[in-house]
C-alpha cells in the first residue's frame, strides 16, 4: 500500500512540479532557459518510461504531457525576445556545469531504460494469455529497474500483466483492498502457444520414424554382440 502510495505520487505531483517549474522559469538568456528546459524533459521522459501508468493511470500521462507543453510553450513566449548568450561558454559552463552533469546522467539512464525494451535474441512469438479486456505489461523487460524479475535467473523474462478499465487505472481505487477491486480479476485466461512450439512439434513428427529405426538397429547391433559373447564363451568350455 505505501509503495502504490509513493509511487501515484511520484508520478504525479513531480511532472505537476516540473510544469510548475517551468511556468515560473525566469532566464536571462535562452541558453540558460534552453537547459534549464532540457533537464526537466530528460526527467519527465525518465518518469513516462520507467512509471507505473496502470496505478496512477494511462490518461493522466496525456494530462501531465499536456500541461507541461502548456506550460514550456508559455515560458518560451516569456523568454523568445531575450538574447541567446550574455558572456562567454566558458561562464555558461561554471554557472550551469552541475545541470549539465545531470542532464548527462539522466539522458544515460534514458538510453539504459530504451535498451531494456528489446527482445533477446532466443525470444520466441506467442499469443496473448488474456482476452476479454484491455491489458499493460506492469512489469517486462530485460533490465530490472523495467522488470524486477530479472534479477532472478528462472524469472529473468518473466512479466506481470494487468487489466485496465476505460479510465486506464488498473483498480476502482488507487489503494485496493481487496482481490475483486481489480480490473483483471475474473479475467479469462486462454492456453500459450508459441510458433516456436509448433514447429519444434512438426519437427519432431518427421522425426519420430528415423528415431525408431535408429533405436531398433542399436537394438539389433547389441543383440549381436551379446550372442557373439555367448557363441565365444560356448567356444571356451568346449576347449576347456
Amino acid at each position: 500500500m505505501l509503495i502504490t502510495a509513493i509511487i501515484s505520487v511520484v508520478f504525479i505531483v513531480v511532472p505537476i512540479g516540473c510544469a510548475w517549474y517551468l511556468w515560473r522559469l525566469d532566464e536571462p538568456t535562452k541558453v540558460d532557459w534552453v537547459i534549464a528546459f532540457l533537464i526537466t524533459a530528460a526527467v519527465l521522459i525518465l518518469i513516462i518510461l520507467v512509471g507505473r501508468w496502470d496505478i496512477a493511470g494511462l490518461r493522466t500521462r496525456y494530462s501531465i504531457g499536456c500541461l507541461v507543453l502548456a506550460a514550456s510553450l508559455l515560458s518560451l513566449r516569456r523568454h523568445i525576445g531575450r538574447p541567446w548568450l550574455i558572456g562567454d561558454w566558458k561562464e555558461i559552463w561554471h554557472r550551469h556545469s552541475t545541470s549539465l552533469i545531470s542532464l548527462a546522467l539522466l539522458c544515460g539512464a534514458s538510453i539504459h531504460v530504451l535498451t531494456g525494451t528489446r527482445r533477446p535474441p532466443a525470444a520466441q512469438a506467442m499469443n496473448f494469455p488474456l482476452t476479454g479486456g484491455r491489458f499493460v505489461v506492469g512489469q517486462g523487460g530485460n533490465i530490472a529497474l523495467l522488470n524486477y524479475h530479472h534479477g532472478h535467473r528462472a524469472q529473468r523474462y518473466a512479466s506481470d500483466i494487468t487489466a485496465v478499465n476505460a479510465a486506464g487505472f488498473r483498480a476502482t481505487t488507487i489503494l485496493p483492498r481487496d482481490l475483486s477491486d481489480y480490473v483483471i480479476f475474473g479475467a479469462s485466461v486462454i492456453r500459450v502457444r508459441t510458433h516456436y512450439s509448433h514447429q519444434m512439434t512438426a519437427a519432431a513428427r518427421l522425426m519420430a520414424p528415423m528415431k525408431f529405426l535408429m533405436l531398433r538397429s542399436k537394438r539389433v547391433a547389441m543383440r549381436r554382440q551379446s550372442l557373439k559373447r555367448q557363441n565365444m564363451r560356448s567356444m571356451t568350455l568346449r576347449c576347456l
